[in-house]
């Protein structure tokens, strides 16, 4: 979700146009699940995925429609059993999908613009008007945020889109519930943590590095990460905002500072907390609090894919928090059965 962000951003601030594609419904087997999104370049450069290349050039003409008209639209695609040869794809994913389109024009509609452009920099829950019977009531492209903005009871349809009802207007909306951007915290600056900022960014998660050696954590040496904080020898970071839906790993090789680091964060209530090293050693971190090494507390940290060189270490941790948060298994999906995606948990 960051770099959709980031190209909002730039959007707004150079006052360029753009088209926002998001699935809003599925069925059976597809690429992404609902509420992936991607933003649209009128020069066709698409940012973020809703499948594997099969409809991005099919949406892209959409795309361009809506960029002229200010207006969004709803395509569907059916990928059941040869309906795609219609479309010319050929995917066969037995699955099908569909998606919003709408216009981003800090132009010409600012002020939706811009509140679409607040709804994902603050990750809010909101409701858009897809198709609405009065329009000149409910137009459709109106967002709403939910907990501020009332919008009456929505009524679920077959389909998981939702209907409200006002007298002879029949407005049909989808919602969003958005998830907060993921942050990885690591406490370390060595050089196998070089490799993990790397790879959660490709992740598009923030990534905060904290460390007590000025030569070690700066941004010549981590120039992705999104915040670098050093902190004297034996203390914890002032600047430090520890939300409950991060991700922290203690990394330092350093014994004492893993031992503080670690007393800090069993303080705070995070998503994951991994300490890299064995189970003795983290034992003997946590000292006479060791009875606190429980199945919240990770350690050895990551999956146990073999793994010996600084990159390698670094997938299994990704891995491994991946897992966690989603609630995965972890095992070879060859084992699966059931769909691929399928969750064991609600997104919120």
């Amino acid at each position: 979700m960051l770099d959709i962000l980031k190209t909002l951003e730039t959007c707004w601030e150079t006052k360029s146009c753009a088209a926002i594609a998001t699935i809003i419904h599925k069925q059976g087997s597809t690429y992404r699940r609902r509420g992936a999104t991607s933003v649209i370049l009128p020069d066709g450069t698409i940012v973020g995925t809703l499948s594997g290349g099969c409809v991005e050039e099919d949406i892209f003409e959409h795309a361009k429609h809506v960029m002229e008209t200010g207006i969004g639209k709803l395509v569907a695609y059916d990928f059941y059993g040869d309906g795609d040869m219609l479309w010319g794809l050929g995917v066969g994913c037995n699955g099908s999908l569909k998606i919003w389109i709408e216009p981003f024009d800090p132009k010409q509609q600012m002020e939706n613009t811009l509140k679409t452009l607040e709804i994902i920099r603050k990750q809010l829950s909101s409701a858009t008007i897809i198709s609405s019977n009065k329009p000149d009531r409910y137009s459709i492209g109106t967002k709403f945020v939910l907990g501020q903005e009332e919008i009456g009871l929505p009524i679920p349809d077959e389909e998981g889109l939702f209907t409200i009802h006002d007298g002879d207007a029949q407005v049909e909306l989808y919602i969003e519930e958005r998830k907060t951007i993921p942050r990885l915290i690591i406490f370390g600056a060595g050089p196998d943590v070089v490799p993990l900022v790397r790879g959660a960014k490709l992740l598009q998660w923030l990534v905060t590095v904290v460390d007590h050696r000025p030569s070690y954590v700066n941004s010549d040496r981590f120039p992705e990460a999104d915040e670098i904080i050093v902190a004297p020898s034996g203390t914890f970071p002032q600047n430090l905002h520890v939300s409950e839906s991060d991700y922290a790993v203690i990394m330092t090789h350093h014994f004492q500072q893993d031992s503080f680091y670690l007393q800090q964060m069993l303080l705070h209530h995070v998503s994951y907390l991994g300490v890299l090293g064995p189970q003795k050693r983290t034992k003997q971190l946590l000292g006479d609090r060791s009875a606190l090494f429980t199945n919240s507390l990770y350690s050895p940290i990551g999956l146990d894919i073999g793994a010996e060189t600084p990159e390698e270490i670094a997938i299994s941790i990704l891995s491994e928090i991946i897992c966690h948060v989603n609630e995965g298994s972890g095992s070879s999906l060859k084992n699966r059965q059931g769909r691929i995606l399928e969750r064991r948990r609600v997104d919120m």
